[in-house]
């Protein structure tokens, strides 16, 4: 009768086993966000600027936005209104180098820069250069400038983010706000 139960119990340990290895998510490792090249840039230019957005978010196609889930923002989006153009090795403000791309948003691209006068990283932030993108980018630097007006000895105070410069720039496709932090 042992034999019966012991059998009994490996073949129970088996199953668990297998059904635990089938409930085991495997994720392929993470990739490093895609950088804009200098074809990319050539290709941007080439193109016929054309409105890539009304006043309602929407693109002159009729489409709304790209999915937040695609791993790379829609190349068509690099248009009057839409993101800017940017190459590694750019330099902003005559200070902030263009090292490579950290992500993007509905809202932005964000880089990571080299601050020759600092000496330091930061993240430059390039706005969408349509208005409603750039009312909002207002107000966010309104409110990382209180942050940075505030009491530094406050609680929790050195973990919060902190605007080191913003500044506007125009471009192929419009002028727009560029946030460092």
């Amino acid at each position: 009768m042992a034999s019966k139960h012991s059998t009994h119990s490996a073949a129970v340990k088996r199953v668990m086993a297998i059904q635990a290895k089938k409930k085991k998510v495997r994720r392929p490792p993470p990739r490093k966000p895609p950088l804009v090249t200098k074809q990319d840039s050539k290709d941007y230019e080439s193109r016929q600027l054309s409105d890539c957005e009304d006043e309602g978010g929407v693109t002159s196609d009729g489409v709304g936005d790209s999915s937040d889930d695609d791993e790379q923002e829609d190349m068509e989006d690099y248009c009057k209104g839409g993101y800017h153009p940017v190459e590694i090795g750019d330099v902003y403000n005559g200070k902030y180098k263009v090292i490579r791309k950290l992500g993007w948003g509905h809202f932005s691209t964000v880089w990571l820069c080299w601050d020759d006068r600092s000496l330091r990283y930061v993240a430059l932030k390039i706005v969408k250069s349509a208005r409603h993108y750039t009312e909002a980018a207002i107000d966010e630097i309104d409110l990382l400038k209180k942050v940075a007006s505030s009491n530094p000895h406050s609680l929790g105070w050195p973990h919060v983010v902190q605007m080191y410069d913003s500044f506007r720039i125009v471009g192929p496709h419009g002028t727009r706000i560029l946030c460092v932090t």
